[in-house]
């Protein structure tokens, strides 16, 4: 949660200003983005928490770990709001689907 909230701030402070009566001159629209990346993230790990967990008990010979792909992300994220001002989330979810497909029947 606190890497949405990082992200967030730190996007808000990089988005001009549009003149709204909302603190720091934020928008409505950004707002709504930045709730939505509030909500989404935990929400996107929780869901690959709950899915490497379905898959590692399943049938299939890969075995995920869920704290190396959880706690993985949750890392990657925060490096990329360290870095680029924006979590990266969706490579983290490109890799983790991407060996699902390959290893699972």
């Amino acid at each position: 949660m606190a890497i949405s909230v990082v992200n967030v701030v730190w996007s808000f402070t990089a988005v001009g200003t549009s003149g709204t009566a909302f603190p720091f001159g934020l928008s409505t629209y950004e707002l709504l983005v930045g709730g939505s990346l509030l909500v989404l993230t935990p929400v996107f790990y929780h869901a690959m928490y709950r899915d490497a967990g379905g898959i590692r008990d399943g049938d299939g010979s890969w075995m995920p770990d869920r704290r190396v792909w959880v706690g993985g992300g949750v890392l990657f994220s925060l490096l990329g709001v360290v870095l680029y001002l924006n979590p990266l989330t969706h490579y983290v979810a490109a890799i983790y689907l991407t060996q699902r497909y390959r290893k699972t029947p």
